[in-house]
């Protein structure tokens, strides 16, 4: 039994005119990812910053309308590399939200998590400690642990001590990434709650409003999915997969090009 590949979406930037007639009488809000959109895909997570350019697109963006960075990174460290004020951070994919300073913007989603997901870090450092390339990263409500580095015979053993870590955490789960494993609390929250949640805050949930949402991760895949009869969803992908988005990009080479782009229609507009 053969199965089809998912299509091929059009790639964004050959359709800027497409978006810019969807944009005529409505007011943009954009939604970016970090890692894998943003900024490449790194071994090690610490080094993950996105260059002066894209960061003053960013900025400029930030000028044109409303601009998230939605991702699982801590908002801490998204301030850190994004350095813009006039930017919302939704980090720890959505469960901690902060607006520029004077907006009067938080939310903290994740707080009665806290405790738990301190521990399981530790635990899970310990649990990893013997696995050559594993790495625990902690965010205010998550841990990710990160495989990519782990030789593949490996990785069961990562995902063991990760579930076996799980246990004696009954109020957190595990869900899936670019090589990692995350632990999330259980909660009905995740990035497309926390869009939406942002576009209320601010005033933007209105149909006058275009919500653009730019994500290369499965997790991005939950704002796909909440925006998907309403605003425009872009994959960055360089290759097919199932998908609620509406456009592709290839890479985050792609992405900077599509940000220029952007900004310019918006600007004219």
């Amino acid at each position: 039994m053969t199965h089809s590949l998912p299509p091929v979406l059009p790639h964004a930037i050959q359709r800027m005119d497409e978006i810019q007639s969807r944009l005529v009488s409505k007011k943009a809000a954009v939604f970016l990812d970090y890692d894998g959109t943003l900024a490449p895909i790194v071994n090690r997570p610490d080094e993950g910053c996105i260059s002066d350019e894209v960061r003053g697109l960013v900025g400029r963006l930030a000028q044109c309308c409303p601009t998230a960075v939605v991702s699982g990174r801590s908002t801490e460290r998204l301030r850190e590399f994004i350095k813009s004020d006039d930017v919302y951070y939704a980090g720890s994919h959505g469960l901690d939200i902060e607006g520029p300073p004077r907006s009067g913007i938080r939310y903290d989603v994740g707080k009665d998590f806290k405790e738990s997901i301190d521990t399981i870090s530790d635990v899970l450092a310990k649990g990893i400690s013997g696995i050559q390339g594993a790495m625990v990263e902690q965010t205010a409500y998550t841990v990710a642990v990160h495989y990519r580095m782990v030789a593949q015979v490996n990785v069961e053993l990562v995902e063991a001590a990760v579930d076996l870590a799980l246990r004696e955490f009954p109020t957190l789960r595990k869900t899936h990434g670019k090589k990692i494993y995350e632990i999330r609390p259980s909660l009905n929250w995740d990035k497309g709650e926390a869009v939406l949640w942002l576009l209320a805050a601010v005033a933007l949930d209105s149909r006058e409003i275009l919500p653009l949402y730019v994500g290369d991760d499965v997790t991005d895949e939950d704002a796909f999915r909440v925006l998907k009869d309403w605003g425009i969803g872009v994959l960055v992908s360089d290759s097919p997969r199932e998908t609620g988005a509406t456009y592709r990009l290839n890479d985050p080479v792609d992405v900077e090009e599509f940000l220029v782009k952007l900004i310019c229609l918006l600007e004219r507009s």
